[in-house]
């Protein structure tokens, strides 16, 4: 049986967010275009976090990048939307997507460390 993980939380949810961002067209408004920028931050959480577990397990300069480039393009997206006030528009999307990402990603990064210490 499969653990929850947060790759599988983020996953999930990026993609219940992408699917309410595309369907904001429907109802006219554009509020709800801001949830497609959430689901790609959080599908971008679930690489990092992916990338990270498989960087502990053999070095890799290809998951590295991957790690790398999601990580900037998290923070890209979140500071300019923090700096242009789009967190009060949708503030999911803009504050509680990157917090969550940001725990996710330490909390593996922590619990990857510490295995490695005790495997020592």
């Amino acid at each position: 049986m499969n653990k929850i993980t947060f790759q599988n939380v983020f996953i999930v949810l990026g993609v219940l967010l992408l699917l309410s961002g595309m369907g904001s067209t429907a109802n006219g408004g554009s509020d709800n275009s801001f949830a497609f920028i959430g689901g790609i931050n959080l599908l971008l959480g679930a690489l990092a976090v992916k990338a990270r577990k498989k960087q502990s397990l053999a070095k890799s300069s290809k998951w590295f990048v991957a790690e790398v480039i999601s990580i900037l393009i998290i923070l890209l997206i979140t500071v300019s939307a923090l700096l242009n006030g789009l967190w009060y528009l949708h503030p999911i999307s803009f504050l509680f997507v990157p917090i969550i990402i940001a725990i996710g990603y330490f909390l593996t990064w922590y619990k990857i460390k510490k295995e490695s210490a005790i495997s020592k």
